[in-house]
């Protein structure tokens, strides 16, 4: 019963994603002015970030952790994104003409890393140690809530920096971000709640960025040749989102099987 409870809960929330990339669309057909079409291209930045959190969050039976402390870590990992991790990604040439291999070094070694161990920090230097990070579960959830913060500062930036154009592409591609980072930093704070919780060697966090950050990279290879336009050379563009896309999702599915499994162990 309660699992065809979330099985609906889950499909109220893909509607709404799907409601906004048609908002996006409907709002392409519409002549707004600059500031108009980037302020609502933001507003609508939120709804696939909101969503996603909410499909990891339903399945917290034991104890729902407080909003505030939610927002307050995927704040700071929207603080460190767009003051920390960005800047400095900036300064490497990440849209240069590279091989498949160098430009998967890059996405791994370089955006992976950096992005992940960002969210690992607005984990481990936030709710952590709190009286609130009591049970194994909340390593996912809190996790899943500093990967959509960082995913967040993306998608608002992408669209600030277009001006708001081509909004419904643009919502396409911050839902299938979203997704991604909701796992990667669930992945990420799994993997501290393991350390924590489970008695798990103190290199397990770092296991688990590495992996997160070896992910994002291979997700960020793909997205980019998304970006590239209809005639990148592996998938095509809409190939290469949906390959994504497919990525994204799997990595979620895992994460909410492991999810489950750690709440019926507490």
């Amino acid at each position: 019963m309660r699992r065809a409870s979330l099985y609906w809960a889950d499909g109220v929330t893909l509607l709404a994603i799907a409601a906004a990339i048609a908002v996006g669309y409907a709002l392409d057909a519409a002549d707004f002015g600059v500031a108009t079409r980037s302020g609502l291209g933001v507003l609508l930045a939120f709804v696939p970030a909101v969503a996603w959190w909410t499909v990891f969050n339903r399945r917290d039976r034991a104890q729902a952790e407080p909003l505030r402390l939610v927002g307050a870590v995927a704040a700071l990992a929207a603080i460190l994104a767009a003051g920390l991790g960005e800047p400095l990604l900036r300064l490497v040439d990440l849209g240069a003409e590279r091989s498949v291999v160098a430009n998967l070094a890059v996405g791994i070694l370089v955006v992976g890393v950096v992005r992940q161990t960002l969210v690992y920090a607005a984990i481990r230097f936030s709710v952590f140690d709190s009286v609130e990070f009591d049970e194994p579960v909340d390593g996912v959830v809190y996790g899943t809530a500093a990967g959509l913060g960082y995913a967040t500062t993306l998608s608002i930036a992408a669209i600030v920096q277009a001006e708001g154009a081509l909004l419904g592409p643009s919502m396409l591609r911050v839902a299938v971000t979203a997704l991604a980072f909701a796992g990667l930093g669930g992945l990420t704070g799994s993997g501290l709640a393991a350390w924590k919780f489970h008695g798990q060697p103190v290199w397990t966090p770092a296991v688990a960025v590495l992996t997160a950050a070896v992910l994002n990279g291979i997700f960020f290879v793909t997205r980019a040749e998304a970006l590239s336009g209809v005639g990148s050379a592996t998938f095509g563009r809409w190939g290469s989102l949906a390959v994504a896309a497919a990525m994204a999702a799997a990595i979620t599915v895992v994460l909410l099987r492991l999810h489950q499994s750690r709440e019926r162990a507490t």
